[in-house]
């Protein structure tokens, strides 16, 4: 915790945060109480108040009406959660931080008896899809496969004739023993 972040450092984050945003009177003081009530870092008070920040401004565009956390629908989060992926264009992670951020305010409000219920939690966050591993380019598996014909180099071009056709991990390649290998004259086996 950096320790010249207080309540008031905190009050000066929330103000510069929400200039412009036309949200009700109380909701400045929850979101003041919720920053405090937990031993957040400054950096992640900033984070939270820019993801906050978002949020608001989303909901007032799209509803024309001052944020009030209690007139928040899970209408609101869905659209919220499209705007950032699909328009904005954000990031999986970038979009789910933020609605952690907004489901962990909802949730302390309905903790503290502002709200009935959390409605942010009816709202999941996007599936993170592993990006596929990245191959070698034709030109350099071209590359590595002459200069292994031009050592005269067996083991090697075994080797990598075996990862190039299989597909195999690294680890499947070194478990191989002589007996999982069938070679007859027209196919063979691994």
């Amino acid at each position: 915790m950096l320790s010249n972040f207080n309540s008031e450092g905190i009050e000066n984050s929330i103000d510069n945060a929400f200039q412009g945003i036309p949200i009700v009177p109380q909701e400045r003081s929850y979101i003041l109480q919720f920053l405090t009530s937990k031993d957040y870092s400054e950096h992640s008070v900033k984070a939270i108040l820019f993801d906050l920040k978002k949020f608001l401004q989303y909901f007032t565009t799209a509803n024309q009406e001052p944020f009030d956390s209690q007139r928040v629908t899970a209408m609101d989060m869905m659209g919220f959660r499209r705007e950032l992926r699909q328009k904005r264009q954000q990031a999986v992670s970038t979009v789910n931080r933020a609605l952690v951020s907004v489901r962990r305010y909802l949730d302390w409000l309905a903790d503290q008896g502002v709200l009935t219920a959390n409605i942010g939690k009816t709202v999941k966050e996007l599936k993170r899809q592993r990006p596929a591993p990245k191959g070698l380019e034709r030109a350099e598996v071209r590359k590595l496969m002459r200069e292994i014909e031009l050592r005269n180099d067996k083991r090697s071009q075994a080797i990598f004739s075996l990862f190039l056709h299989t597909g195999c991990r690294v680890s499947d390649l070194v478990q191989i023993q002589t007996q999982d290998i069938c070679i007859s004259d027209r196919t063979g086996s691994v």
